[in-house]
């Protein structure tokens, strides 16, 4: 039998375990922000697109566009955002709304979700 005294950088395995445990929850908080945040952001993109289209009528496609964050199991985010209306589809087609704003707003999302990720590093490693 072997016995063996482990430390990390001064600190206790069960210290490292309680560590990991809180950048658990932490983790979880900041990727729901950050997926808020870029849910509102996609939003704001993709109506800013159909005033620049000038695809106005009624406004029902523009106020209808909207966001939902989803939780696809543990710690799998995914953020939904568009329109529901049934003519949405065609005006894509003649007008593109919802493609550019992903396009222009995709790169920002990546750096949002890498940012939520060192935010929770930094509260809880002090990294």
């Amino acid at each position: 039998m072997i016995d063996a005294d482990v430390h990390f950088d001064g600190h206790e395995p069960s210290d490292i375990i309680a560590m990991f445990e809180e950048f658990d929850a932490v983790i979880e908080s900041e990727l729901e922000d950050a997926a808020t945040n870029i849910g509102a952001r996609f939003q704001g993109a993709i109506q800013r697109n159909i005033e620049e289209n000038d695809q106005w009528d009624t406004g029902r496609m523009h106020s209808s566009i909207g966001f939902e964050v989803e939780e696809l199991g543990t710690k799998v985010i995914r953020v939904v955002a568009g329109t529901n209306v049934f003519y949405a589809e065609f005006q894509e087609d003649l007008y593109p709304f919802l493609e550019p704003a992903f396009e222009e707003e995709g790169d920002w999302a990546m750096q949002r979700y890498e940012q939520a990720i060192r935010n929770a590093s930094a509260e809880v490693f002090g990294q």
